[in-house]
């Protein structure tokens, strides 16, 4: 069985009875396109294979998820990457009415707008640090990016890499982040053939809907869309992963209930395969929200024309 595309860290601590601050800025109607991550182009060896993974966190009122979409090549070198952060808010127990966000923007699509520029000893945002990361990575073997050497800093225990190329350029937590990318590694399936360079593209599309009851949010459902894409060089499509995921957290006699769903995961690979030029038995998709994919799907290769 596949890794399901998603890791759902153990850490799913939940201290949603005392929230804090609202930080809903995360929470936007705006339809800002993802910020471009311009990144080196590298020709593969053999055929490529594309993985798509994620990681869960559900703490201190404030959901997190870490994408990251990965190619390798037949020598298991990294020839594409993209990476992507989820952060929203769960307001549970706040008074405020009930809400729909149509479009919840990443810290990537939030650019310079996320605010990690004034508090970073280099002065970069959160979008370029993650660009300096994955363009370090294209190019070397998916196990030198896995042995990455880092060292805790700071109060907050942060993993910082060690590596003189990224000391200067990343002061972002990786360790998780590698953790993810190791898990893509592992999602990477249907080797293909790519005519000269590659690039790959990665999309979110997520939204969200507050329920207010008697005692403030009592209920906060999110639906996301995740698209990993491969392009060779003459535009044709060579690799595409899709997932999709619904969290429910739910207010109920005091105590916070957290319900992961998965459902569509296995109906969304199907019909990314579509897309790659394989035969799709599109009966099995009968109940896929297949508009959303294809939507996702479509933010993907954009990103990709973007750069």
């Amino acid at each position: 069985m596949k890794r399901l595309s998603m890791i759902v860290i153990a850490l799913i601590v939940i201290h949603l009875t005392a929230c804090g601050g609202n930080n809903n800025e995360q929470l936007s109607d705006d339809t800002t396109s993802e910020k471009a991550i311009h990144v080196k182009e590298v020709i593969p060896n053999g055929l490529v294979r594309t993985g798509l993974a994620m990681s869960l966190t559900l703490e201190n009122a404030q959901f997190q998820s870490k994408v990251v979409a990965l190619t390798l090549d037949s020598s298991d070198i990294i020839v594409g990457a993209s990476i992507d952060e989820l952060q929203v808010d769960i307001p549970i127990n706040e008074e405020r009415p009930s809400e729909i966000y149509s479009n919840i923007l990443t810290k990537s699509e939030l650019g310079d707008d996320y605010g990690m520029r004034s508090n970073s000893k280099i002065g970069k945002e959160w979008y370029e640090q993650v660009e300096s990361l994955v363009q370090f990575m294209i190019g070397k073997p998916l196990s030198d990016i896995l042995n990455l050497s880092t060292h805790q800093k700071g109060s907050n225990y942060q993993n910082i890499s060690d590596i003189p190329d990224l000391v200067t350029s990343v002061t972002i937590d990786v360790d998780e982040l590698i953790s993810v990318v190791a898990d893509a590694a592992m999602n990477a399936a249907k080797p293909a053939e790519a005519k000269g360079s590659v690039k790959t593209g990665l999309a979110l599309i997520a939204g969200s809907e507050l329920y207010s009851g008697p005692n403030g949010i009592d209920k906060v459902e999110m639906n996301s869309y995740i698209a990993a894409v491969t392009i060779d060089a003459t535009g044709a499509i060579v690799n595409a992963d899709l997932n999709s995921l619904e969290v429910i957290v739910e207010s109920k006699s005091g105590e916070t209930n957290v319900d992961i769903n998965n459902e569509w995961g296995e109906q969304a690979r199907i019909f990314a395969d579509y897309f790659v030029g394989e035969d799709v038995d599109f009966v099995a998709l009968e109940t896929a929200p297949t508009e959303s994919f294809k939507a996702v799907l479509d933010k993907a290769i954009a990103n990709i024309n973007s750069d």
